[in-house]
């Protein structure tokens, strides 16, 4: 246990000593003494349950290596678009195949554009329909990876459409900060680089044989791009 974590309390019970020596001497009834003393007691007493509190806190809900810098990461949209899909691909995250059943492949999404992942599809000599999905890291705080909270998009084929849903979460988060008097002494510092948060991009990759007809909602025309080699 650091020494700077007593802090806090060292003051306090510096405080009522002196308080306590100085009613001590001007209280001249047992009685008054006696009710000084249990008032005192039970002060302490709290003081040092709400320290036993404080030490047992989680101090951080999720594991961090220190700042995480997302500068190195490529910029999925970009690669994408440029359909360089093989140099991302240490960032696929999940893939769907389905079997060819129509000559004709409409694709549904089921999202506001641009609060759900950005898509591409690709006519290739291909027999099947094959949906990989690609993101980057989301951070909170600088510090902390919550990628593996936020859920995947959903892909499912129902006859000639492909629906693409992108699944809600609520996330909350709950961080404890040392005190005023704690961390003026603690080698901590304030950083406001730490306090960004960001969420990482998402990006389909669709694969298709090259004589599926392919539509779309117009609505949506703009979240979709054609990759043309």
């Amino acid at each position: 246990m650091s020494a700077y974590v007593l802090i806090p309390l060292i003051i306090p019970l510096i405080a009522i000593f002196v308080i306590f020596l100085l009613i001590n001497r001007k209280a001249k009834s047992s009685l008054r003494k006696k009710g000084i003393y249990v008032t005192l007691t039970g002060y302490i007493c709290i003081l040092l349950l709400a320290l036993g509190v404080y030490l047992y806190l989680p101090k951080e809900e999720y594991p961090t290596t220190g700042d995480i810098e997302q500068s190195e990461e490529p910029n999925l949209y970009l690669m994408a678009e440029e359909g360089k899909f093989s140099e991302i691909e240490d960032f696929k995250v999940k893939s769907w195949e389905f079997s060819r059943t129509k000559d004709r492949l409409e694709i549904l999404l089921k999202y506001i554009v641009g609060e759900g992942p950005e898509v591409f599809v690709e006519k290739v000599d291909t027999d099947s329909i094959t949906v990989d999905l690609y993101r980057s890291r989301s951070i909170l705080n600088g510090r902390h990876d919550i990628t593996d909270e936020i859920p995947v998009p959903k892909v499912d084929l129902t006859s000639d459409m492909l629906v693409i849903t992108q699944q809600e979460a609520q996330l909350k988060f709950y961080g404890f900060n040392n005190e005023f008097p704690i961390e003026q002494f603690s080698d901590a510092h304030f950083d406001p680089g730490n306090l960004g948060s960001s969420f990482g991009g998402n990006v389909v990759y669709i694969r298709v044989p090259e004589d599926l007809n392919v539509v779309y909602d117009n609505q949506n025309d703009f979240g979709i791009r054609m990759i043309v080699r």
